[in-house]
């Protein structure tokens, strides 16, 4: 049985591109999107990151700098648990309301399964208290400098099967 190559997904059948195989036409996209992210160069995808952190929030349109803010959710219900990690890309006072509205979701719906979430909140609400207390980095955080190379690659690519639409609408 196939692996999907980008999603690790066990299948039949598929997509294949380039000696390779995925499990969807999504899959396969992502990584032609990252075949072209290896021949960026830093400083562009730094300069795309800091145009990113500097530009109004895209939450509430104040000024930045932007980042992104991470919280994990609990929900709890009887036997079944679920969690989760919710993420936003927005400023500091934008990701704060994210985080506390996580920590306060999971600190009243995370207890009520047993025995996953009344083991499995506490650790998540002692990473949410954490993440209150983040600071915006100085500089682009890792996943922003990974968020702007995936827009450029996007960019690119699609730039590129356009000129090749029009050389072949050519001949």
């Amino acid at each position: 049985m196939a692996k999907c190559e980008s999603c690790g997904t066990l299948m039949f059948g598929g997509k294949s591109w380039n000696g390779m195989r995925f499990c969807s036409e999504a899959c396969m996209q992502m990584a032609v999107t990252a075949s072209y992210a290896e021949d960026i160069p830093e400083d562009i995808v730094m300069q795309h990151a800091m145009t990113l952190r500097e530009s109004p929030c895209p939450v509430c349109g104040r000024a930045g700098p932007n980042d992104f803010h991470s919280a994990w959710s609990v929900f709890s219900f009887f036997i079944m648990t679920m969690h989760s990690k919710k993420e936003i890309f927005g400023c500091q006072s934008c990701g704060m309301k994210h985080k506390l509205k996580y920590f306060f979701f999971t600190g009243i719906c995370g207890w009520w399964g047993i025995p996953w979430g009344f083991l499995m909140t506490p650790f998540f609400e002692f990473a949410n208290l954490l993440g209150l207390f983040r600071r915006v980095p100085i500089g682009p955080s890792e996943e922003l400098k990974q968020f702007a190379l995936t827009q450029i690659s996007e960019e690119l690519r699609r730039r590129v099967e356009e000129d090749e639409d029009e050389v072949a609408a050519m001949e």
